[in-house]
């Protein structure tokens, strides 16, 4: 519920990449608790995907500090 809540209050491009830490909590819940440990493969994944989030998030936050610094007509 709080995650749908958070993309109601914040733009999307801010909030999804704080949602692949959920891939980092399941993956330490699961070893902890389960005592699963995933396979390469699925560590290299899941950095791929974080990774591209990552890449998202500081691209819009430069796009948006760039609309910002427009100068308006004089």
């Amino acid at each position: 519920m709080c995650v749908n809540r958070s993309l109601k209050l914040a733009p999307a491009s801010v909030v999804v990449p704080y949602q692949y830490s959920m891939i980092v909590w399941a993956v330490m819940f699961g070893y902890v608790v389960f005592g699963d440990v995933p396979p390469v493969s699925t560590i290299a994944g899941a950095a791929i995907i974080t990774g591209a989030g990552f890449y998202i998030f500081l691209r819009e936050q430069q796009l948006g500090r760039e609309v910002r610094e427009v100068n308006p007509p004089v």
